[in-house]
């Protein structure tokens, strides 16, 4: 699969990340983690430190595939509305679903202080407006629903955000309690610490078959390198991929676009530089950056990838553009800096897929599919820690990956 396309921003911001060699040679470990980007990179971080013998593998660099194109919101709040959740499961599982998210925040924040590559971690607020007046009485649901669980959230009228914003829009949902990262960073961060514990990392590095035999339940996996890997346990962390050699029931795989412009000088008429999104589907959504550049994306097509999802990309990096200074007009005259096209996926219920394979045992997944990757990504980590280490989880069956069938 052809994850981006274009000119991606995340890897200017660092150059010269640490390096790792192919495999050679074969290999044993408890865990083979397929996939270095964040959701392999985040299971690493939790396994090893748990003290697991664990080896990653990534067919491109740490970080080089949809890690690469992803603008890194952490919003606890997701594509799927609490209210909306609660219709299709429970008020219980909506709510529960949005906690992990919330606290994944935190966690997230706490793991970022322990790395030694800066991450570009911030703390932001975010604004989450009704697109037409006919979306009022959702952001109304919503805004009743997670205030009845205590959710941190503030209902922002349109006087509101006149008064913070140079737009108008009619309401909007304001929190204090999300954030934003420098995902590529992230990602080498992790590794780079895992390595440092032990973890064994090879790049250039793919799986080219799987199978078992009946020596102990272990996993073995052949390499294009040639090199055999025997494990006890894996990690497919393959992200979007993972639909090329195995369809997951309930997966919704298309295309996504986004910019970054050069940077701006004065972010006065943004309110606090917060996260910005909105309620049609599919959506715009901004954030600023660390070197004071904006990022928009949205603008998403049915196209996975090839020549059709590729043509568009000028077209959309200019509506795009478009679309800031209409909501922005003093920044009106910035240009464009980078503009990209990437894979980006879902899941039919808003959920995403997490665990153990429903017929393959002792292969686990960690499918953070939807607009909070990085997020899932995090309750994925802990999550496939305490399986594999035979502990109960107790939030493990809302993700199961069969639940879709």
């Amino acid at each position: 699969m052809n994850l981006n396309t274009g000119d991606l921003y995340w890897q200017t911001q660092f150059p010269n990340p640490p390096t790792y060699p192919s495999l050679e040679q074969d290999v044993e470990c408890d865990v083979l983690i397929l996939g270095g980007g964040e959701a392999g990179a985040l299971s690493s971080y939790y396994l090893t430190r748990a003290g697991v013998d664990v080896v990653m593998v990534e067919k491109r660099k740490i970080g080089g595939g949809s890690t690469s194109g992803n603008t890194a919101l952490l919003q606890y709040a997701n594509d799927s509305p609490m209210y909306q959740l609660a219709e299709s499961f429970t008020e219980e599982v909506a709510v529960r679903f949005y906690k992990l998210c919330l606290a994944a925040i935190s966690q997230i924040e706490e793991i970022t202080r322990t790395l030694d590559i800066p991450t570009d971690f911030e703390r932001r607020e975010s604004l989450y407006y009704a697109s037409t007046p006919a979306h009022v009485k959702k952001l109304q649901a919503e805004f009743a629903l997670q205030q009845k669980h205590g959710f941190p959230v503030q209902f922002l009228t349109e006087q509101d955000i006149r008064e913070r914003f140079p737009f108008r829009k009619d309401c909007g949902l304001y929190s204090p309690a999300d954030g934003q990262i420098n995902p590529y960073r992230l990602a080498v961060s992790l590794v780079d610490d895992s390595a440092r514990k032990g973890m064994r990392v090879y790049e250039q590095t793919e799986v080219s078959a799987v199978f078992h035999e009946n020596d102990n339940g272990r996993l073995h996996f052949r390499t294009n390198t040639g090199s055999l890997i025997t494990a006890r346990k894996a990690v497919f962390a393959t992200g979007y991929e993972t639909q090329d050699r195995q369809t997951t029931p309930g997966a919704v795989i298309a295309s996504t676009y986004a910019i970054a412009t050069e940077p701006v000088a004065d972010f006065s008429s943004w309110h606090n530089r917060c996260l910005i999104w909105e309620t049609a589907r599919p959506y715009l959504y901004l954030r600023t950056t660390a070197d004071n550049r904006v990022l928009v994306g949205g603008l998403d097509e049915t196209a996975i990838q090839g020549p059709k999802r590729d043509n568009l990309l000028s077209e959309k990096a200019n509506q795009l553009l478009a679309e800031l200074y209409s909501l922005f007009p003093q920044l009106s005259g910035v240009k464009i800096a980078h503009s990209w096209a990437s894979a980006f996926g879902g899941t039919k219920d808003g959920l995403p897929f997490i665990g153990e394979h429903h017929h393959h045992p002792n292969c686990y997944y960690a499918l953070g599919y939807g607009g909070n990757g990085t997020v899932y990504s995090t309750i994925a980590g802990q999550i496939l820690c305490d399986l594999i280490l035979g502990r109960p989880h107790a939030d493990a069956a809302m993700f199961a990956l069969g639940r879709l069938q």
